[in-house]
């Protein structure tokens, strides 16, 4: 009996429905061993069901799980965490649902937030229907000329998150108009939707020697209240191996960071804690990133931008030229809570009796 009749005989068995349920448990269970190897916890009936009983009642995923090391806490301290899904309709409450579509599409966020890039910046926005060869008619000149004075650039999807598709490009043949047709022809092909050109961030040497690959971010959350704009839980995300960005669903390391800019605790998305950079021999528990002051200073500039923005993420970098903005996000995760294993729930509850949602 060969492979297709097998596979005859286990669909006439079992239906889609019934099929796609197993499938689903055998990858849940996959991905709790794994999860369970790195948190080095031996696998029994009772953390498995304790990982389902969590996910029903407090409404998070299997990572969440682990993340805030819930195998750890008692039922009260669980309940302070706000999960991921919460975490969306929290974000909503509080910002307008125009502001949504600004931030999720790079080329409007920065068109309104262009003097604090401090870099050149291409949007390539388009129709997932539009002509390709209609795209490359209009976007042609404003590309050539990019190219020809970046040689070197990143792109972004224009709706991207979680760096999922950026990447680095060098061009040597800035003059052949084939070559760079080509290649425009290949960006508009592969990002339906369109997508971004930026002049690649060179950030200062100290949050370099973090990780050289890429542009080791600070992301500040802020809350715009009638009387004035706080800044809470900052974090510092620093890249790791071959990466060219710095989130964690790439595998970076979130930092949190005091009130004075010094990393207090970190830990990557598995939930694993890290208090020092191996492969640099770093120690990083204690590190101050440069120019705080400023930092927070900047922030709270680009919360003014759009007032109707009650709650932002605001991912910065440290240039030669000062600090930049890199990307806002309305619906800005609460990340914190995966490095300091502290739950959220009794301070955005405040925020909200404050802000009258």
């Amino acid at each position: 009996m060969n492979m297709h009749q097998l596979k005859v005989i286990f669909f006439k068995t079992f239906p889609g429905k019934i099929y796609k349920k197993y499938r689903r448990r055998y990858l849940e269970n996959k991905k709790i061993n794994r999860l369970l190897n790195l948190h080095h916890l031996q696998q029994d009936k009772k953390i498995v069901q304790d990982i389902y009983d969590s996910i029903a009642k407090y409404e998070i995923c299997i990572e969440e799980y682990f993340q805030y090391n819930f195998y750890k806490l008692s039922n009260d301290e669980r309940k302070e965490f706000v999960s991921d899904e919460e975490r969306i309709l929290l974000c909503d409450r509080m910002n307008k649902p125009e502001n949504k579509k600004l931030f999720e599409n790079k080329a409007l966020t920065y068109g309104a937030f262009k003097q604090f890039y401090k870099r050149d910046v291409l949007g390539v926005d388009f129709r997932k229907n539009d002509k390709v060869r209609d795209v490359i008619s209009k976007y042609w000149e404003e590309f050539k000329a990019f190219v020809q004075k970046h040689h070197e650039f990143i792109l972004k999807p224009i709706d991207g998150s979680l760096g999922a598709g950026v990447s680095l490009w060098t061009v040597d043949e800035v003059d052949n108009d084939e070559y760079l047709e080509k290649m425009l022809k290949l960006f508009v092909k592969k990002n339906k939707g369109g997508f971004v050109l930026e002049e690649k961030i060179r950030q200062v040497p100290e949050t370099a020697e973090l990780h050289p690959k890429s542009v080791n971010t600070v992301r500040m959350s802020t809350v715009r209240f009638d009387d004035r704009i706080e800044v809470i839980h900052p974090l510092l995300r620093i890249g790791r191996g071959d990466s060219i960005v710095d989130n964690a669903g790439a595998g970076g390391i979130i930092a949190t960071l005091d009130e004075n800019g010094k990393i207090k605790a970190a830990a990557d998305e598995n939930g694993i804690s890290y208090t020092r950079l191996d492969d640099l021999g770093l120690d990083i528990i204690g590190w101050q990133v440069p120019c705080w002051k400023e930092a927070v200073e900047f922030v709270k500039q680009l919360a003014m931008v759009i007032p109707s923005n009650r709650y932002t993420g605001w991912d910065i970098a440290l240039t030669e030229n000062g600090w930049c903005m890199v990307e806002g996000n309305s619906r800005a995760e609460f990340l914190w809570q995966k490095s300091d294993r502290k739950g959220f729930r009794h301070e955005i509850n405040g925020i909200l009796a404050e802000l009258k949602m």
